[in-house]
């Protein structure tokens, strides 16, 4: 409970100019229009296609200057693609990826969340992230302030964990991530990120393929949770039901507590009528597996 994790290396960038705003309102799905100083608002970047290019949350810090926090750590694809949209714009993308720290406070309960929101000094900012239920907060410092950081946290009763606890969390509790889940692979809607979507604001690049893909009920697959009683030897990997081919794992980790094999995957639309029947194969043998929730 109440952990701390460092996630130093996620893409942080600053747009800087007077377009800065509009411009993240114009490509990214949700509605930040409203955003004022000091505030923050998740986004999804999407291809053409509809497909995801990352989650990143907006802040706003001055006038003219926003920060955005993706989920991916690939700076060198992300800055291109959004700068291949700029074109006439007052816009300058900066990458403060290297010299930031990063945390994110996790496993927490609902009533501590206005008070980590709340830890923020001029040299550090604490940001909500949302995944369906569960509530995420993002703390940034610069790099210079890391070890003034982590103690400040460590005094808030956090508990500094390894990324392989992280992991552990993040897949039972089906949070998608970069290289895995939130990648151009699958839309927002598969990934159950349909609350960062705004339904009423007009046009952003992927807007009509997501648009269709809602009204005429066109999801294919959704984001699950899983159990099984091997790891995959490598990801992703299919899995079957008695129908054939029903889905993909995504993720995969061990519990160490308690030596449970969870997982992530994207489960087909039409395969939800058979949960007692998923396999995937391991060295030419089946692997039974289970679904665990299905949203």
């Amino acid at each position: 409970m109440s952990s701390f994790v460092d996630v130093s290396g996620r893409v942080v960038l600053r747009l800087v100019g007077a377009d800065g705003l509009d411009f993240i309102q114009r490509i990214s799905t949700n509605d930040i229009a409203a955003l004022q100083l000091g505030q923050s608002k998740q986004t999804i970047l999407t291809n053409e296609k509809g497909r995801i290019i990352d989650v990143v949350t907006v802040h706003r810090t001055a006038e003219s200057r926003l920060m955005l926090l993706g989920q991916s750590k690939d700076s060198a694809q992300l800055i291109p693609w959004i700068e291949k949209y700029i074109i006439m714009e007052d816009i300058h993308v900066e990458d403060l990826t290297s010299s930031t720290a990063q945390y994110l406070i996790y496993d927490y309960k609902a009533e501590d969340h206005v008070r980590f929101t709340s830890f923020s000094s001029p040299e550090t900012i604490a940001l909500s992230e949302e995944f369906g239920s569960l509530r995420l907060v993002r703390v940034i410092s610069p790099r210079e302030l890391k070890g003034s950081a982590e103690e400040a946290l460590s005094a808030m009763d956090l508990t500094h964990r390894p990324v392989e606890e992280f992991e552990e969390f993040r897949v039972t509790n089906g949070i998608p991530g970069a290289l895995a889940e939130l990648t151009p692979q699958y839309n927002p809607l598969e990934a159950n990120l349909g609350t960062l979507i705004s339904w009423t604001k007009g046009c952003y690049v992927g807007q009509e393929v997501i648009a269709r893909l809602d009204t005429y009920k066109k999801v294919q697959r959704h984001l699950v949770t899983m159990s099984m009683s091997a790891l995959p030897d490598g990801l992703p990997i299919s899995f079957q039901n008695t129908e054939g081919e029903a889905g993909v794992i995504t993720s995969a980790a061990t519990i160490a507590e308690t030596g449970e094999i969870r997982g992530i995957g994207f489960l087909k639309t039409s395969g939800s009528d058979h949960p007692e029947t998923y396999s995937f194969l391991k060295d030419g043998v089946k692997v039974p597996l289970q679904i665990h929730n299905i949203t």
